[in-house]
């Protein structure tokens, strides 16, 4: 019957219209995902809860401080929402984009499988391998793209991250 995945940039940055969207998609019968940071006000998640079937949940770095440094936000409210989520009962997706020399460490993928043992609801967890691909969108509006140089993973590379958070879950782990 078919369904809507609400992307962005990030739905929680227009919360209400995010909200509207999806409450519609419902009461049409329409099947609905949301993937987010989770970087909000915990009311506005919680706003959605009774629309979304499925909450894809960004966690791109386990570390605050090296969430900060990457991101320019600390990871705390993003941990604190998953876990509030988790506990109204929402099922999720962890989605985990890995950067080759920035955030893939034994210590992330370890935190990632310790993270999603720690949540009842989590579906699955899929490994989002680093892409190129934003480059020639960064040069094409004259901006210095920070992550020059970087090629794709290699296939057997992303194979050894996914087992090393498979390590410490019981929770599939999935190449995004």
């Amino acid at each position: 019957r078919g369904g809507m995945t609400v992307s962005g940039g990030d739905p929680m940055c227009s919360p209400n219209f995010t909200l509207a969207l999806v409450k519609c998609a419902k009461e049409n019968g329409l099947h609905t995902c949301i993937e987010t940071s989770g970087f909000a006000r915990w009311e506005k998640i919680e706003a959605l809860i009774p629309y979304v079937d499925l909450f894809l949940w960004d966690v791109k770095e386990t570390d605050s401080a090296r969430h900060e440094e990457y991101t320019g936000v600390p990871n705390e409210l993003i941990l604190e929402n998953l876990h509030k989520l988790d506990a109204a009962g929402a099922k999720t997706i962890l989605r985990c984009p890995i950067i080759p020399g920035h955030n893939d460490r034994a210590e992330h993928f370890a935190a990632i499988a310790a993270l999603a043992e720690s949540l009842k609801n989590v579906q699955e967890i899929n490994i989002e391998p680093y892409h190129p691909l934003g480059q020639s969108k960064s040069e094409a509006i004259g901006e210095e793209y920070a992550l020059a140089g970087l090629t794709f993973p290699k296939e057997e590379v992303v194979k050894e991250w996914m087992a090393e958070v498979q390590k410490g879950t019981k929770i599939e782990v999935k190449k995004a």
